[in-house]
C-alpha cells in the first residue's frame, strides 16, 4: 500500500482546512476499513428491499474496490503527485466503485464517489468541494434510481447534503454538519419505513454512509464522533395501527414492495442481476431504467461520468426474468461481468428443485433432418429459431441435474452468457460448448460420455468440436463486394469458418471448390450436410473425392430447406 505524501494544509489546532491527494486516499482507507469492521453489524439491519444481509458486505466490497483502484494509481505516478492531485485520486475512487459496487447501497455509494471526484480540485477536497459533492450525489443517485424510497440511504444522504450546505464554510464544519444530519435522519428511518420500524432497525445504507461521513470527520479532525451502535433491537408493535405515524413514502416502501409494472403485486423478484454496461449515452441510460423497471423493482443504472466510448455503467435489478434483464442492456451496448444471485433465503423459497441422476445433451438445431440427427445420436433438440426466452425454459424443462449445449453457431455471445446465467441462478449444472458450426455438434455428440464426469465430458466434446474445419453454401440474396471479389443475386458464397471464401455461379463449383480449400491441410472424414436440390451435386461430389482421396471418408446427410444450402465439415 503506498504511503502518505506531503502533509495536508491544516489549521493551528491540527484540523484540515483541505485534503490533499493523499489525505482523500487515507479517507478512503479508513471508510473501507471501518466498513469492513461493522459489515456483519450492518448486515444485520438489512432488511429492505429484501433482508438478504449482505448490505455491510456490498458496501464493503465496493469501498474496498475503490482503494484498489486508487492505490494503483499512487503506485504509477508517485505519492507526491498523488498527493498534488487530489482530483485525480477522487476520479480514481470513483471509477474504482463504480466498477465493483455491489447491491444497491453499493451502487449508491459509488454514486457518493463519482460525485466527489466529478467536483474536486487538483490542489485539494475543500469545504465547498465536500458540500458541492454531496448535493451532487443526491441528483446522480436519484437518478440512477427508478423509484427512490424514503427511509432509505437516500433519505440520509439528502439530509447530510442539506446541512453540509447551511453550515459554516470550514471543512470541518461542513464535515460535522453533515455526518451529524447523518446520524439524525438514520435514526428517523424507522419512522419512514414501515418494515424497518416492525424489524426494529435503522436502514443499513444509510448506517454505512454515516461511517463514511463520520470517518472523513475523523481524518479532518483526528477526533471519531460518538454515535448509538444501533443494534438491532425488539420493537413493540402493539399500540402501533399503521396510521398517520407512518410517512408518507412507507406505502410505496412497506413490505409489500413495489415491484414495478412488469411484477405482479402477488409474485417477489427472486433474482439479483447486477452486469456492466460500456459505451451508454445518458439518453440510452433512462431507456434501459424504463425498460428495467417493466421487469423489476429496485432498478438502479448508475454511471462512472466518463463520456462516449469510455463510460462505464452499472446495471442493478431485482428481477425474476433474467434473460430479459440482460438481454435489455445487449440491446444497447457491450455488456460484462454478469452476476446473479438468489434473493430469497430458505424462509423465502420453496424446497430446492431434485432432478433426475445423469446428463442430457441439447442440440440447437432446425427441426426436420438435421434435428433428426442429433435425436437419433442421443441428443434433445431445441428449435435454433427460437428466441431467448424459449430456449431457456425448454433447457430448464430438462429433468436431468447436468446439461450439456451444443449451440452450433445459433447463439451469440452475449446470448450464451445470459442464458448461462440463468441456468446458473436456478441451481442448473450446464456447460455450454463452442460449437460454431452444425457439423461440430455432431461431432461433439459422437464422443459424449455419459459415464464420465462433466467436466471431462464437456472438454472431450469440446476438442472433437474444435478440431473440426467447417464451411457453408448461402445463396446470395443481394449483391454485394466481399473478400474474394463481387457477388450477384442468386451466386452460391462459400463460407469457410466465419470468412467467405469462395463466390460461384452454380451450387457445384461452389461445393467442389470449398472442399478443395478444406483439403488442403488434410482430413481424415468429412461431412456434407446439403437440401434436397443439391443431391445430385452431392453425388457427383462424392464420387470425384472418392477418386481423388481414396483413403478419405465421406459421410453425406439431408437437410431440410432453409438460408443454408449446405454444412461441409472436416475433422
Amino acid at each position: 500500500m503506498s504511503q502518505v505524501g506531503s502533509a495536508p494544509a491544516a489549521s493551528a489546532a491540527g484540523i484540515l482546512d483541505v485534503l490533499d491527494g493523499m489525505a482523500v486516499l487515507d479517507w478512503a482507507r479508513l471508510v473501507a476499513d471501518s466498513l469492513a469492521v461493522h459489515r456483519g453489524a450492518i448486515n444485520t439491519l438489512n432488511v429492505f428491499p429484501v433482508p438478504d444481509s449482505d448490505t455491510g458486505t456490498n458496501m464493503a466490497h465496493t469501498m474496498a474496490a475503490a482503494v484498489d483502484f486508487a492505490d494503483d494509481l499512487v503506485d504509477s505516478i508517485g505519492t507526491a503527485s498523488a498527493a498534488a492531485h487530489a482530483d485525480r485520486v477522487a476520479v480514481a475512487l470513483g471509477k474504482g466503485a463504480v466498477r465493483e459496487a455491489r447491491g444497491n447501497s453499493g451502487v449508491i455509494l459509488s454514486q457518493v464517489l463519482r460525485a466527489l471526484g466529478d467536483h474536486a480540485e487538483a490542489s485539494g477536497v475543500s469545504a465547498e468541494v465536500v458540500s458541492t459533492a454531496l448535493s451532487s450525489a443526491v441528483d446522480v443517485a436519484s437518478r440512477s434510481l427508478s423509484d427512490p424510497v424514503e427511509g432509505t440511504i437516500i433519505t440520509v444522504l439528502r439530509d447530510s447534503a442539506a446541512a453540509a450546505r447551511q453550515a459554516d464554510k470550514s471543512l470541518a464544519a461542513v464535515c460535522k454538519a453533515a455526518a451529524d444530519a447523518a446520524c439524525e435522519s438514520l435514526e428517523r428511518t424507522p419512522d419512514q419505513l414501515d418494515v424497518l420500524r416492525e424489524a426494529g432497525v435503522v436502514d443499513a445504507g444509510g448506517r454505512g454512509l454515516l461511517i463514511v461521513l463520520d470517518s472523513l470527520v475523523k481524518v479532518v479532525t483526528g477526533v471519531t464522533p460518538q454515535r448509538p451502535d444501533f443494534a438491532r433491537t425488539p420493537v413493540d408493535l402493539s399500540g402501533y395501527d399503521g396510521g398517520d405515524a407512518a410517512h408518507p413514502g412507507s406505502e410505496e416502501a412497506s413490505t409489500d414492495v413495489d415491484h414495478g409494472p412488469g411484477v405482479p403485486e402477488c409474485e417477489v423478484s427472486r433474482f439479483e442481476v447486477m452486469y456492466a454496461l460500456r459505451g451508454l449515452e445518458s439518453a440510452a441510460g433512462d431507456a434501459l431504467r424504463a425498460t428495467l423497471r417493466g421487469l423489476g423493482d429496485s432498478v438502479i443504472v448508475a454511471s462512472d461520468s466518463s463520456g462516449g466510448a469510455d463510460s462505464y455503467w452499472t446495471i442493478h435489478v431485482h428481477t425474476n426474468d433474467i434473460g430479459g434483464a440482460i438481454q435489455a442492456g445487449v440491446d444497447l451496448g457491450k455488456v460484462a461481468e454478469i452476476r446473479v444471485e438468489e434473493l430469497l433465503g430458505p424462509a423465502g423459497t420453496s424446497a430446492p428443485e431434485t432432478f433426475e441422476q445423469g446428463r442430457t445433451v441439447v442440440a440447437l438445431a432446425s427441426p426436420g433432418p438435421v434435428a433428426k440427427l442429433f435425436e437419433g445420436a442421443g441428443a434433445v433438440t431445441i428449435d435454433s429459431d427460437a428466441d431467448e426466452a424459449v430456449m431457456v425454459r425448454k433447457l430448464l424443462e430438462v429433468e436431468t441435474a447436468e446439461i450439456i449445449v451444443l449451440p452450433n453457431g445459433s447463439l451469440g455471445h452475449s446470448q450464451i452468457t445470459a442464458v448461462d446465467a440463468e441456468l446458473r441462478a436456478r441451481g442448473r449444472h450446464c456447460i455450454i460448448l463452442p460449437t460454431q458450426s452444425i457439423v461440430q455438434g455432431l461431432a461433439a455428440l459422437a464422443v459424449h460420455d455419459p459415464d464420465s464426469s462433466l467436466s471431462i465430458d464437456g472438454f472431450d466434446m469440446a476438442d472433437a468440436a474444435t478440431s473440426v474445419r467447417f464451411a457453408r453454401l448461402d445463396r446470395a440474396a443481394q449483391r454485394a463486394l466481399t473478400l474474394v471479389g463481387p457477388c450477384e443475386v442468386g451466386d452460391v458464397v462459400g463460407v469457410i469458418g466465419f470468412d467467405v471464401a469462395v463466390v460461384e455461379s452454380s451450387p457445384a463449383a461452389a461445393l467442389s471448390a470449398v472442399i478443395d480449400r478444406l483439403l488442403t491441410l488434410g482430413g481424415e472424414m468429412l461431412t456434407i450436410i446439403a437440401v434436397a436440390e443439391l443431391d445430385r451435386e452431392v453425388e457427383t461430389e462424392v464420387d470425384r473425392l472418392s477418386a481423388d482421396y481414396p483413403d478419405l471418408e465421406i459421410v453425406t446427410y439431408p437437410m431440410g430447406d432453409g438460408d443454408v444450402m449446405a454444412y461441409v465439415g472436416l475433422e
